[in-house]
């Protein structure tokens, strides 16, 4: 739109006509090929059509960006297949590099008359690409009337897309496409002020692009790649998975002055996020539209500045400079401020929230400025949500615990961050140390906080012992815990010790027999166990023959003996040596199937790492009885 209200429009089209025809001054009034690039502007009321023309050559042309100057000179770039797309003398690149270019066109503003309509003439137009599919898609201006360009190419090898001395990336970087800035000279001729292809291994696409009064560019756009360029200390250097968006700003050569990531990396239909469009503000802060499909795509997360801009207009929709408009913020971070409207009649406020939830801002132009709302001074309302930052703490509870064995025990991690808020989607890793020597299982798991910011892991243990469970954030998902993240991951360790069981048998238990291990070793058993008051009388051994795991084991001490005779099950607790040195605790299985024995099954786990697994019995017998 343009800065008296008139609409401009481009696009492309297959049709023969447009309803209402073309206007008598276009440069182009039949359809060329199959699909023409059209520019059309319509006056501010939507009445009438100021200028409509084609544009384009024999095969199919799309424009897919216009920008408009301050003289109504209208500039458009998008992708032609014609060979015969039109070109200007003396532009950069007359020549149709090959199944498709981008193509940049000026056209310049002539006047206007009350019949005819616009004069518009071809101030320039060049081709922009190499070999193979090159496309412009976003397109802004300076007030030196300089073109910057972003979009897509496939172009590299000897056919390349066309870069200048000293480009952030001088190669087709691979993939499907890389993205690409260039920045034509006001006239459309080389050289080009600076041109680069801007992209990572996999696929990359610029989309849109702003320029600041100092001719600084900011692009955005997608990517998938890993290693798309970033800058240190940017909002976000780790690829997040799927598509990102990306933000990216270039010096005024051409430079790289930030880039980064923008995205999440979940949600229920994808994690493709893609930059779309991009303005810029006086300051030359950014702001991004475009598409998020990742439910932890981050929406201002706290600790950050947060800007609304209220704009007062006339009855005649006319900037109204010089009034003050007063901001108040309800909610969980209220705040107030006020401004002054500049020309354009805009006013902004910014604060910043450290408290994640919603605000309320509402705005009024104080025209009689006593502070108050009155009647008729017109206001408006405005929501800002804020969003938890990266976990900075992380907790276990509880952090110790003691229960006897089999027993299923639950920590329970609770992820905040800088400002204690609780931080709901975020990866919390827990691993189970000493797990071999308690026969512990699982022994970890990756679990994501709920919107409470917890996630809970739970676990079991087959011998005494104590477990160390560990647990860290793994806010750039890389399955490692990190110290160099901003904030450094955050951990916590909780204690957990298991005991046996109190002996509750009124049974001997008398055992004797063969096995064959799980892993495929012969092995041996025999022993007695009874409780007798407090304690448990008896002695057990064990001897695998090899070859995988050959070990003698003997009991130094029953611990402990529990059973149910009905069930014609036991099972013993003790410590052992091994090969007649050490002390390990040991479990030993049993189940009674009958006198025979044949049914009966074995079962030895020790705290070294070992285990026969339950074994049916291929010779000898499992009594559990008074």
């Amino acid at each position: 739109m343009h800065s008296s209200g008139d609409v401009y429009v481009t696009g492309d089209t297959t049709s023969p006509s447009f309803s209402g025809g073309f206007t008598t001054n276009a440069l182009q009034k039949t359809l060329k090929g199959s699909m023409d690039a059209f520019f059309l502007r319509l006056d501010r009321f939507a009445a009438a059509a100021g200028y409509l023309s084609y544009l384009g050559g024999s095969v199919a042309d799309s424009a897919r960006a216009i920008a408009i100057d301050a003289s109504r000179n209208v500039y458009l770039t998008g992708g032609a297949t014609s060979g015969d797309f039109p070109t200007t003398g003396g532009s950069f690149d007359t020549s149709f590099g090959g199944v498709e270019d981008a193509f940049v066109t000026k056209l310049r503003f002539d006047g206007s008359t009350s019949g005819p309509g616009d004069l518009y003439a071809l101030g320039y137009s060049t081709f922009l690409g190499g070999g193979a599919l090159d496309r412009g898609l976003g397109i802004a201006l300076d007030t030196g009337g300089n073109a910057y360009v972003t979009g897509i190419t496939a172009s590299s090898g000897g056919t390349p897309f066309p870069v200048t001395l000293g480009a952030i990336q001088a190669t087709f970087q691979g993939g499907s496409f890389d993205a690409f800035a260039t920045k034509v000279n006001a006239s459309g001729t080389a050289p080009l002020a600076y041109s680069t292809y801007l992209g990572g291994t996999v696929d990359d696409r610029g989309a849109g692009i702003a320029v600041d009064t100092a001719g600084i560019a900011t692009l955005t756009g997608r990517t998938s790649s890993t290693n798309f360029p970033t800058t240190p200390g940017a909002f976000d250097t780790s690829w997040n998975g799927g598509d990102d968006a990306f933000v990216t700003k270039l010096g005024a050569a051409g430079s790289l002055v930030y880039s980064t990531f923008l995205g999440g990396s979940s949600g229920a239909i994808g994690n493709n996020d893609r930059g779309q469009a991009i303005a810029l503000d006086a300051s030359g802060a950014a702001y991004v539209t475009g598409l998020a499909n990742a439910s932890d795509f981050p929406t201002n997360e706290v600790g950050n500045p947060h800007t609304v801009t209220a704009t007062v207009t006339d009855f005649g929709a006319q900037p109204v400079s010089g009034a003050t408009a007063r901001f108040t913020v309800t909610g969980k971070n209220p705040t107030s401020g006020s401004a002054v409207t500049n020309a354009s009649g805009s006013a902004t406020f910014t604060y910043t929230g450290t408290v994640a939830g919603l605000d309320t801002i509402n705005a009024f132009a104080d025209t009689n400025d006593n502070g108050a709302q009155d009647a008729g001074e017109p206001g408006a309302v405005a929501t800002k949500t804020w969003t938890p930052g990266p976990p900075a703490t992380l907790t276990l509870t509880p952090a110790a615990a003691t229960n006897v064995v089999n027993f299923t025990h639950c920590v329970t991690a609770a992820a905040r961050d800088v400002y204690g808020n609780v931080v709901p989607g975020a990866t919390v890793i827990f691993s189970v140390g000493n797990a071999t020597a308690t026969s512990a299982s699982p022994t970890g798991a990756s679990v994501v906080t709920n919107a409470s910011g917890q996630a809970q892991f739970c676990f079991s243990a087959s011998l005494p012992g104590t477990n160390t469970i560990h647990g860290f954030a793994d806010t750039n998902l890389n399955g490692t815990q990190d110290a160099t993240t901003v904030p450094p991951e955050p951990f916590a360790d909780a204690a957990k010790t298991w005991i046996v069981p109190v002996s509750a048998c009124d049974v001997t238990v008398t055992v004797g027999g063969a096995i064959v291990a799980s892993n495929g070793d012969e092995a041996t058993f025999g022993g007695t166990a009874r409780v007798t008051g407090a304690t448990v009388q008896g002695q057990q051994t064990y001897q695998d023959h090899g070859p995988v795991a050959a070990r003698r084991v003997s009991s130094i001490e029953l611990l402990a003996l529990v059973c149910d005779s009905t069930a014609g099950t036991a099972t013993i607790f003790g410590t052992a040596t091994i090969d007649g040195s050490g002390a390990y605790f040991f479990r030993i299985d049993l189940v009674d199937m009958g006198e025979l024995g044949t049914s009966d099954t074995y079962g030895i786990t020790l705290s070294d790492g070992y285990s026969s697994g339950e074994q049916t019995l291929h010779g000898g017998n499992i009594k559990i009885h008074k």
